[in-house]
């Protein structure tokens, strides 16, 4: 029974410094939004470069990473430029969130291993602004029930 879960180095290893990068960049795209929220087109880069990382992490079986990528881009999705006051909350989030990808990536190929319950309370984050139940701390514990 462990929370910890083996990665494939090899792919990990493979696509990280691309992945860095697109994470870097994605932020960077969401940073320029920031300054300039009624460009539609910066918003749509910023889910297109979500939209990678999620089906990167997807691919390379990054659990928790995943599902953090796909929680940023459900908010992403779904941003309302209109509603001001929630908008700074909701970009405070998804800045948290990219600042968070990258060094998880790194955790995981430094531990050898991912510990994708590191990640929960900051995929119960963007949940929330989603309206979606919180998963449980328990979500990617594994038991082996014998019987």
């Amino acid at each position: 029974m462990s929370q910890n879960e083996k990665v494939n180095l090899s792919s990990l290893h493979l696509v990280s410094d691309e992945l860095v990068v697109t994470i870097e960049q994605t932020a960077g795209k969401l940073e320029q939004f920031v300054s300039s929220p009624n460009s539609s087109e910066l918003l749509q880069e910023c889910v297109a470069g979500i939209r990678q990382i999620s089906g990167t992490f997807r691919l390379i079986e990054l659990r928790g990473a995943d599902m953090l990528a796909d929680e940023i881009l459900a908010v992403a999705q779904s941003l309302d430029v209109q509603n001001e006051t929630r908008l700074e909350e909701v970009l405070g989030h998804l800045t948290n969130a990219f600042f968070i990808l990258p060094r998880y990536l790194e955790y995981a190929q430094q531990a050898r291993k991912g510990m994708p319950v590191l990640l929960i309370s900051y995929i119960n984050d963007l949940r929330q602004l989603s309206k979606k139940p919180a998963i449980p701390e328990s979500q990617f514990f594994d038991a082996e029930l014998r019987s």
